[in-house]
């Protein structure tokens, strides 16, 4: 008895370990296009000229500010909230995260061309073989992503993952972007899912625009100015 249940145990894991899911990236519904990614002032973002990132975050590893330091303007608070991120589909040496088959197909920023019409800087591309496995959604598991984990999207306005000063940058997700636990099954990232301001962790809702980052001397130079109109006037 005892021989036979450790077989079965084994034949199982062995079947959940080949598993595998994809996760692909489209921004319209049939021939309507809705909620493109732009730039803060409603802009297309360039062909080939910006980035997109998928994955998903390790609840265990964030802390209690998480969400107001992802949504700051300070790069060592937005950084610090990105710690928590895992990207699928970029590492190689855990290919139970995905592969991006080629630089082509991956998750960049492509055009489209919808009926005709080429929309510049519409997302496209695809992440393969993701392993799916049980455990508590959102944490981090050697084996592959746990099933029902929200799935996130991250954008930004050039071509790598270094946030600097005066970039823009967005964070959206959709609470029907779920780590699926049938391994056959396909996940379809589609902007027009993200239909509410609560799906939008950085950014602003409605054409899903990028937050940009402001330069720290901003604000600091304002108030120097002001100091020095103020000492003059008393003078």
């Amino acid at each position: 008895m005892k021989k036979t249940l450790t077989l079965t145990i084994a034949l199982v894991a062995s079947t959940l370990s080949v598993r595998a899911t994809n996760i692909s990236l489209a921004d319209f519904s049939g021939t309507t296009l809705s909620n493109p990614v732009t730039f803060a002032d409603g802009s297309s973002l360039p062909t080939g000229g910006a980035m997109v990132r998928i994955g998903y975050f390790n609840t265990a590893a964030q802390t209690g500010t998480w969400l107001a330091d992802l949504r700051s303007n300070n790069i060592a608070q937005i950084n610090s909230a990105l710690q928590s991120f895992i990207p699928l589909g970029e590492n190689a040496a855990a290919p139970n995260l995905g592969d991006i088959p080629t630089a082509a197909t991956g998750p960049r920023i492509q055009a489209r061309t919808i009926n005709g019409v080429s929309q510049p800087g519409r997302l496209a591309g695809q992440i393969t073989t993701i392993t799916p496995v049980a455990g508590t959604a959102n944490t981090a598991n050697a084996g592959g992503v746990p099933n029902g984990s929200r799935i996130y999207l991250l954008v930004y306005s050039d071509t790598n993952s270094t946030l600097t000063q005066s970039e823009q940058f967005g964070v959206f997700s959709s609470d029907v972007w779920l780590m699926p636990s049938d391994g056959g099954s396909n996940l379809q990232l589609n902007t027009t899912d993200i239909d509410s301001a609560a799906e939008v962790f950085r950014g602003t809702f409605g054409s899903l625009r990028l937050a940009p980052i402001p330069e720290p001397t901003s604000g600091a130079l304002a108030l120097v100015v002001g100091l020095g109109m103020l000492s003059r006037r008393r003078r």
